[in-house]
């Protein structure tokens, strides 16, 4: 993989880093303004608007959080040993990528909350892009 598209998922697990972050900041209150933004922005259109306030949905949406902080480093390390251990663990890691896409997105859609797959789709896609380009896949 070229320093490019290594650079790309560098990028992109830092994101993925930083969302992870935003959303575990609801833990305090003082701290959740970009959490609230992002789920306006899911909740469009939706009839009942999801409330930080509900008993247990700031522990749920800060543990959500903390959960894709740790997806973000494993994702991290995963992108390390892939570049050692080539296709097979890319192809693994890009399996798991699609597995989530489904179920994540799924949810979503039987839930109400179909914005959310667009972003979904709009994360496979970042990843994918430089997995695809780069060829890492074929071997």
């Amino acid at each position: 993989m070229t320093r490019f598209w290594t650079n790309w998922l560098r990028v992109w697990c830092f994101c993925v880093l930083a969302f992870g972050l935003v959303l575990a900041a609801v833990a305090v209150p003082a701290l959740d303004g970009p959490a609230r933004w992002i789920y306006g922005l899911v909740q469009i259109g939706h009839a009942q608007p999801l409330s930080f306030e509900a008993p247990g949905m700031r522990f749920s949406i800060a543990l959500v959080g903390a959960v894709t902080f740790g997806w973000g480093l494993t994702i991290a390390g995963m992108i390390k040993a892939a570049r050692l251990g080539g296709a097979p663990v890319w192809r693994d890691l890009t399996a798991a990528f699609g597995l989530w896409y489904i179920v994540d997105s799924g949810i979503s859609i039987l839930t109400g909350f179909g914005l959310n797959a667009v972003s979904n789709t709009g994360f496979l896609i970042a990843y994918l892009i430089p997995v695809l380009r780069s060829g890492v896949l074929r071997g």
